[in-house]
């Protein structure tokens, strides 16, 4: 099933519709529901590029700048500190690093510490109790896919919904929660869209080497990638690299403080490559000999954020 869906591109399988009708409201008509009929083969294949090697190597160095700027803050700190030491909140550190790297990529432009007003549950993620909160741009996503969880199981279960979908192509939001929540989502897509304008007149520029952000990637193919499309692909894109970025790098940390073995093993690997550097230097902006100084893994003495990794 994994080599048809992401090697021959769903050649054999294919997803039945009812996903990306019950992701409609939020995620649009992006790649990760949408069958795959000719439009998005279209979508993909203008895509394609978006990922070869000299791309990709721009989009890495977003990544790199973003967590030399975390490292030389902590430097700062530890510098400023009487104990010459820091203490950092691993887990917020990778969500907050990840978030904006990916906000980078995919807008072209690091507009994380924007804010918006969305509703969103109260405690106890009741969507039929929701208030008014301002959070940054990728918490305001991360909300929206939080309700959209919500929103696919309450349409999921109401035998009404894969009918109505069937029959008429309309997705019908029949509780107060789906119409609640489909507010928040409309809200973001409109702050997505305004971005998208603002791109498409010039009066924002990206700030990726050479332009390969995504943003700039769908804006040459104005014939496939409406504005909404667009919008969608943003979201899915956001939403799918850094959630699974961020666990990803959170479980490997996990492991590597929980076993030492490995940990040496990585860092006698790390040490050769040092050797190899013309200029190992801090001053060479040597990342390996900042990260050394900045992070000592045996001197982290609070893991209850293990509980959150592992």
């Amino acid at each position: 099933m994994a080599q048809d869906l992401f090697v021959k591109h769903s050649a054999i399988a294919d997803k039945n519709g009812l996903a990306e009708a019950a992701t409609l409201d939020f995620f649009g008509r992006a790649f990760f529901f949408s069958k795959a009929d000719e439009l998005w083969k279209k979508k993909r294949k203008a895509c394609s590029h978006a990922f070869y090697k000299d791309r990709m190597e721009h989009m890495l160095e977003v990544l790199k700048d973003k967590i030399e700027e975390d490292c030389l803050q902590w430097m700062a700190e530890i510098e400023a500190s009487e104990e010459k030491q820091t203490t950092i909140d691993i887990s917020k550190v990778f969500n907050r690093l990840y978030s904006r790297s990916i906000i980078h990529i995919c807008f072209g432009e690091d507009i994380s510490d924007q804010r918006l007003t969305i509703a969103v549950p109260k405690e106890g993620r009741n969507i039929n109790q929701l208030h008014d909160e301002e959070m940054t741009v990728p918490e305001a996503i991360v909300e929206c896919t939080e309700m959209g969880i919500q929103d696919i199981r309450l349409k999921m279960v109401n035998p009404l919904f894969p009918l109505l979908y069937r029959t008429f192509d309309y997705v019908l939001n029949m509780t107060s929660g789906e119409r609640n929540i489909r507010k928040s989502f409309k809200k973001m897509r409109a702050f997505i869209h305004e971005y998208v304008q603002k791109r498409k007149q010039g009066t924002v520029k990206s700030t990726v080497r050479e332009s390969a952000d995504l943003l700039s990637l769908f804006l040459e193919a104005p014939d496939i990638f409406t504005d909404e499309f667009i919008v969608d692909e943003l979201i899915d894109f956001f939403v799918a690299a850094s959630q699974t970025t961020m666990h990803t790098q959170q479980t490997a940390f996990g492991h590597y403080t929980t076993t030492p073995a490995s940990r040496e093993k990585a860092r006698a690997e790390f040490d050769e490559m040092v050797k190899q550097l013309d200029d190992p230097s801090l001053e060479g902006l040597s990342r390996a000999e900042l990260l050394r100084k900045t992070i000592n893994i045996e001197s982290i003495s609070d893991l209850t954020f293990m509980n959150q990794v592992i």
